[in-house]
């Protein structure tokens, strides 16, 4: 169920069951319920214990904006990178 929502969805997901857990609902009934891990649900209730609502609420995901990859010096790779050559398969470029 929680793998294919929207992180807000995620969101409401994780506090309902922690909310679940804090009424005296057990671990793996709750994990039945929202149709997530024992794990996911032992998790969720850890990180409640730590740091509360903020600590289950949903994170922005993947690279912060101006974030790359990784740099590479020109002339990184030992090939040529001009488009306008060509190389005959067979024949050696250096």
């Amino acid at each position: 169920m929680q793998g294919s929502c929207r992180p807000s969805a995620q969101e409401a997901i994780r506090l309902r069951a922690v909310a679940a857990l804090v009424a005296g609902r057990a671990c793996e009934e709750v994990a039945d319920v929202f149709q997530v891990s024992l794990k996911a649900v032992d998790n969720w209730w850890a990180k409640w214990l730590a740091g509360g609502r903020e600590s289950l609420v949903a994170q922005p995901r993947g690279r912060r904006p101006g974030e790359h990859q990784g740099w590479r010096p020109a002339g990184w790779c030992s090939r040529s990178t001009d488009r306008n050559s060509q190389v005959t398969p067979g024949t050696s470029t250096g």
